[in-house]
């Protein structure tokens, strides 16, 4: 709810309920925003400035990527603005490079490796450490949403897949899968773990991105018990479950879609 609707549905409806003298059930909570603006303007449908829901289905760009970029900026503490540049940018970094990296390198790895099986994943200090790292932006995930601060939620998203790109960078296991049997069995480990938290990944990406959610899990074949919050990390995924076939979850926005697209939504604001 945007902000200058507060007054009335916090003052002026509940005061209607009471003066009744009925037993309604009263507001408790409210989520409200400030004001999303447009580029360097407001948005105006009458002069065509804004892109709108019709015009977001147009535009060759997947919904759930409006849905990651509009929560992204979501002004729940002051006023923000749809900016094309910027969703180009989001897109090719945080998801692109970032959390649709982390997935596909983890099942790819899993399906070239291991034939498409999850090995056995004996813990060591690293891992465990991993795990801690994770439980913690889990724990901070749930926190913010029983909040309504969906923006930071999103925010322990990403550092969950950042997080795991920095263990398999740090683990390099297309080193220890070429190594002795300690080494392939460490490897095992890196990407049986990395292959749980894209498991998890794919639960907390549900309330923001639900296609994108969906295709995850259809690729890691997760059972339906998986769809749950836990206040830790979960192996769902045991030692010999199979995924499916991995794909990329996420492409980049090209600078020429992007310029298009700007110069079509931009009303008299762009010329």
């Amino acid at each position: 709810m945007a902000k200058d609707n507060v007054p009335f549905h916090t003052v002026v409806f509940p005061a209607t309920l009471i003066g009744t003298d009925d037993n309604y059930t009263l507001l408790n909570v409210m989520s409200a925003t400030e004001y999303l603006n447009y580029e360097d303007g407001k948005f105006s449908k009458s002069r065509g400035v804004g892109v709108f829901g019709n015009n977001a289905k147009d535009s060759g760009i997947p919904a759930d990527i409006f849905r990651f970029y509009l929560l992204y900026i979501r002004p729940e503490n002051q006023d923000t603005a749809f900016s094309w540049d910027d969703l180009m940018l989001k897109n090719n970094t945080e998801l692109l490079n970032n959390l649709g990296n982390f997935i596909n390198r983890s099942l790819m790895f899993l399906k070239n490796n291991f034939g498409s099986t999850v090995p056995e994943m004996p813990l060591c200090p690293e891992t465990q450490q991993l795990l801690a790292v994770v439980t913690k932006e889990l724990r901070a995930y749930i926190r913010t949403l029983d909040e309504l601060k969906l923006r930071d939620g999103l925010k322990y998203i990403l550092n969950i897949s950042r997080h795991g790109n920095g263990y398999l960078q740090s683990s390099k296991p297309w080193k220890l899968i070429k190594g002795n049997e300690e080494e392939r069995r460490r490897a095992g480990t890196v990407i049986g773990v990395s292959a749980n938290i894209a498991c998890l990944l794919s639960v907390l990406l549900q309330p923001y991105m639900p296609q994108v959610s969906q295709a995850l899990q259809e690729q890691l074949q997760v059972p339906a018990e998986c769809n749950v919050l836990c206040q830790h990390v979960y192996m769902f995924l045991q030692p010999g479950h199979k995924i499916g076939v991995p794909s990329p979850l996420f492409s980049k926005i090209e600078i020429n879609l992007q310029q298009s697209l700007r110069a079509k939504y931009g009303g008299t604001t762009a010329k």
